[in-house]
């Protein structure tokens, strides 16, 4: 798969550059890797510390099955969101999973 070679890549290239982690762990996340999505996502959230990485990282805790991760990120949302304006739906992320299950 190209796009994989190529994000592998670029994590390989640009190794403190959020994006690639980023892309290279969304990439995993589509095809149900978690694990190695959390991994890259943690990762991105060290170099880009972001409402859009915390959220993606609670939902993959959280459909990896580690509530107690996913409910950790629902908490640094709600402790982000009293320095900066945090979008509802980085919420919504975290708890359609709770929800599902």
């Amino acid at each position: 798969d190209n796009y994989l070679i190529q994000t592998q890549e670029m994590v390989e290239l640009f190794p403190n550059f959020w994006a690639s982690h980023n892309m290279l762990g969304f990439y995993y996340w589509k095809h149900s890797e978690y694990e190695k999505a959390i991994k890259l996502l943690e990762k991105a959230l060290e170099l880009n510390y972001s409402p859009l990485h915390i959220s993606t990282l609670g939902y993959l805790y959280a459909k990896n099955g580690d509530k107690k991760q996913a409910q950790e990120m629902l908490s640094k949302l709600v402790q982000l969101n009293k320095k900066i304006s945090v979008a509802s739906f980085n919420y919504f992320i975290i708890m359609s999973v709770f929800r599902a299950t």
